[in-house]
């Protein structure tokens, strides 16, 4: 995914675009697997920034920031996931409460 990112970096009108969006998200689910929460989050984040619709970036960045014991981060990205996207919301409500109770 790193060489697909590299090139659409390269052309200034899909520098933005919803294939660069969905190439840091494929490439942020790599990187779970590979247990790089710091790099999951980073281009989970940028997918979300470039399109604020892409459901699996949210739920890759809330994963990644909570397995990196980065709770509230994770609230707060579910939170926002929430608000993106509506139809999201009862399944983002759901994460928070189970985070906020494993807190306690």
């Amino acid at each position: 995914m790193s060489s697909v990112i590299a090139a659409l970096e390269k052309k200034k009108e899909l520098k933005d675009s919803f294939a660069m969006a969905h190439a840091h998200s494929m490439r942020a689910k790599v990187y779970m697997k590979m247990g790089d929460y710091a790099k999951a989050a980073c281009d989970a984040d940028c997918a979300v920034k470039l399109d604020a619709t892409n459901d699996k970036a949210w739920r890759t960045l809330a994963d990644a920031q909570e397995a990196a014991g980065n709770v509230q981060d994770a609230v707060t990205t579910l939170r926002h996931w929430s608000k993106a996207s509506p139809s999201f919301s009862t399944k983002a409500n759901k994460e928070i409460q189970r985070l906020l109770q494993e807190q306690q």
